[in-house]
């Protein structure tokens, strides 16, 4: 399992059990700042793992998927015949 996946899960465990742990004491929601800061340590986490996971196949599917929606399409062929000479 891939290092991002442990995160979530254990992102998910730990603010659940502090959930639990907020509900059981009555307490104000104090569980919302660990929250908070976990979530945000797992975004940066989520990030480099998609920079560090981008291949060369990845990014040609993504810029055809683009072009495919264009609505200027005959300047992004211009664009293209220009690169190629």
């Amino acid at each position: 399992m891939s290092s991002f996946r442990w995160h979530v899960t254990i992102f998910l465990l730990l603010n659940a059990a502090l959930g639990i742990a907020n509900l059981v004491t009555g307490k104000p929601w104090w569980a919302f700042w660990p929250l908070l800061a976990s979530g945000f340590l797992l975004a940066l986490h989520y990030l480099g793992y998609k920079t560090l996971t981008v291949d060369e196949p990845w990014a040609d599917e993504r810029t055809q998927e683009l072009n495919l929606k264009s609505y200027d399409r005959s300047h992004i062929e211009d664009l293209k015949s220009r690169h190629e000479k």
